[in-house]
């Protein structure tokens, strides 16, 4: 089902992959509302190569379309398209990406995920809404100095961690046959310059 104007008219759409573009047929939508010229026109061919029967697109329009539960609102290029009403083509395909089950020929919407993300609030933004500030200060948690940093490790740094060396006391270092010069190898000792 699609509206032009206020008046709901039911149609069939043909779903190409192939498409580069949706389009919708000059007669679905001559009756009614008010058409948009394009800047520049577009020349359209065939998928045969043939050029179409129109030759160029003209114009578009915005029509709200209901496809079983879901609105869209689409500005479709007005074009000759044969038997069909409208083309709904590969961008149309990404950017909604149904679900077909081609042997029964049912479209299905997956439900609309939503991402809540958090605002970033940079370090030398300091503005806070006055409900937060006085909850901080009742509280007792406000710390203009604090800076918090919500850092998380990265895969080579936790591997990094993992295989780093300890260091050992220098008694583990030494082999035993060298023990009684143990002194030689300290840090005090090495550091001197021998004898002159």
């Amino acid at each position: 089902m699609y509206t032009i104007g206020t008046e709901i008219i039911e149609g069939q759409a043909l779903i190409d992959s192939g498409a580069g573009e949706c389009f919708i047929s000059g007669e679905a939508c001559r009756l009614k509302t008010k058409w948009t010229k394009l800047e520049k026109p577009i020349k359209v061919f065939n998928i045969d190569g043939t050029r179409n029967k129109t030759g160029w697109i003209m114009h578009s329009i915005t029509i709200d379309v209901l496809i079983r539960d879901r609105h869209m609102t689409e500005t479709l290029p007005i074009s000759g398209l044969g038997p069909e009403q409208f083309i709904l083509g590969l961008l149309w395909l990404q950017d909604h990406n149904p679900d077909i089950d081609w042997v029964t020929r049912v479209i299905k919407f997956r439900p609309r995920q939503k991402i809540l993300a958090k605002r970033f609030t940079g370090i030398l933004d300091r503005a806070k809404d006055d409900e937060t500030a006085i909850r901080s200060f009742i509280r007792g948690t406000e710390d203009t100095n604090a800076i918090r940093i919500n850092a998380k490790l990265s895969a080579s740094q936790v591997l990094a961690q993992a295989h780093e060396t300890k260091t050992k006391p220098l008694k583990e270092l030494i082999p035993p046959y060298l023990s009684d010069y143990t002194d030689r190898f300290e840090k005090k000792k090495f550091e001197r310059f021998p004898p002159s």
